[in-house]
C-alpha cells in the first residue's frame, strides 16, 4: 500500500508537503508515502523541489506535466499519478490524499477488506444526487451521457457518493492506471458540458463544475462495475470545524476557510509567500486550524526539516 499525493510543483505546494511530510514521519507512515510534483512543459524543475528530491528520494516524485488539456487545472492531480504508476507498475493498494491533509493518527486500513473496492470519505453532501438535483435533472443527464453512466446509477448511489480521501483496495494496476487515464482525459471535457450547459446560469448558485474531476474520479469507479463505500474511518474534519471537533476524526483537511475569515488560518494568503515565519495570533483558539498552525510550526522547529524550511 502507498499513499499518494500528485500537485504542481509550486511554493503554495511545497510548503503543504512539508508540513505532510512532518506529519506523516511523526506517525510513522512517510516511508509508504509518494509526493509527486509536476513541473511545467519548457521549465526545469524548481530548485526547491530538486533539493526535497535530494532529501527523500524514496519518497519525491518530478515529472513533466504533458497534459494535452491544460484549462481545468485539477486534472494534474490524476496526470502525476498517471505518470507514478507509469512507473511503479505492480499490484498495490493506493490512497490518495491531497497535500492540505494532515492525521491525528494512523488510518486503520486492515477495516478495509473488500477487493475491487474504493472506500472514500462522505462527500454525497456536494457529489450526490441530493445536491445534483437542486441543479435540474437536465445537466446531470448531460453529464451522465458523457460518462456512460445511467442516470438511474446516480440516483441509486446517492448514499456511495464518495471521494476526498480515496482508498483503491485490491484493483489491479492494469485496470487502476486504465481508469486514472479515463479520469484525466474525461475531467476538462466534463468541465467544459457543465459550464456551457444551456441550465448552467438558471440556478443560484451554479454547480460546482470546478469539482467535475471529482465526479469524474466516481462515476467512471461505477461506470467500470467497481464498488464505491463510504466509511467512517476516512471521516475528515474541515477547516472551518472547531478546535474540539479535531478528536472526534483522524483526518483533517485545510479547506473551507476563505479570504473574509479573519480568525483562522487561511493557506490561500501563502500562495507566494512564507508561512513559517508568520505571526498567527490572530487565530481563535477554538478553530481547528490550530492545529495545523501547530504542525506548520513543529515543521518549522524540527531538525529534520530546518533546512528544507529555511528554502522559503
Amino acid at each position: 500500500m502507498i499513499s499518494i499525493c500528485s500537485q504542481p510543483d509550486d511554493p503554495y505546494f511545497h510548503w503543504q508537503n512539508l508540513v505532510q511530510f512532518y506529519n506523516l514521519e511523526k506517525l510513522g507512515l512517510l516511508d509508504n508515502h509518494r509526493a509527486v510534483f509536476l513541473h511545467r512543459d519548457g521549465e526545469k524543475p524548481s530548485e526547491f523541489i530538486n533539493k526535497f528530491k535530494e532529501a527523500y528520494p524514496e519518497n519525491v516524485f518530478i515529472f513533466k506535466d504533458t497534459r494535452l488539456q491544460k484549462h481545468y487545472i485539477p486534472t494534474l492531480k490524476i496526470h502525476g499519478v498517471v505518470k507514478y504508476l507509469e512507473q511503479d507498475t505492480k499490484d498495490q493498494d493506493l490512497f490518495l490524499i491531497d497535500s492540505d491533509v494532515i492525521f491525528r493518527e494512523a488510518v486503520d486500513f486492515s477495516l478495509f477488506t473488500k477487493d475491487n473496492v474504493v472506500y472514500c470519505s462522505d462527500t454525497k453532501g456536494y457529489l450526490g444526487y441530493q445536491y445534483l438535483k437542486t441543479k435540474g435533472d437536465e445537466i446531470i443527464k448531460s453529464m451522465c451521457a458523457y460518462i456512460g453512466v445511467s442516470f438511474d446509477t446516480i440516483v441509486e448511489k446517492n448514499d456511495e457518493s464518495g471521494g476526498a480521501q480515496l482508498y483503491y483496495k485490491g484493483i489491479p494496476h492494469n485496470i487502476l492506471i486504465d481508469y486514472f487515464k479515463e479520469v484525466e482525459i474525461q475531467s476538462p471535457r466534463l468541465y467544459d458540458i457543465m459550464r456551457t450547459h444551456i441550465t448552467y446560469n438558471d440556478y443560484e448558485p451554479t454547480i460546482q463544475a470546478w469539482t467535475s474531476e471529482m465526479w469524474c474520479v466516481l462515476w467512471i469507479l461505477w461506470k467500470r462495475n467497481i464498488e464505491t463505500e463510504i466509511v467512517k474511518e476516512l471521516d475528515f474534519r474541515w477547516a472551518t470545524d472547531p478546535i474540539e471537533m479535531w478528536q472526534t476524526n483522524k483526518i483533517l483537511h485545510m479547506a473551507g476557510v476563505t479570504s473574509d475569515s479573519k480568525d483562522k488560518f487561511y493557506k490561500g494568503n501563502f500562495i507566494n509567500s512564507n508561512p513559517f515565519n508568520h505571526n498567527y495570533d490572530y487565530v481563535d483558539d477554538k478553530s481547528i486550524t490550530k492545529i495545523y498552525i501547530e504542525e506548520l510550526i513543529n515543521t518549522k522547529n524540527s531538525e529534520k526539516f530546518k533546512k528544507l524550511v529555511s528554502q522559503f
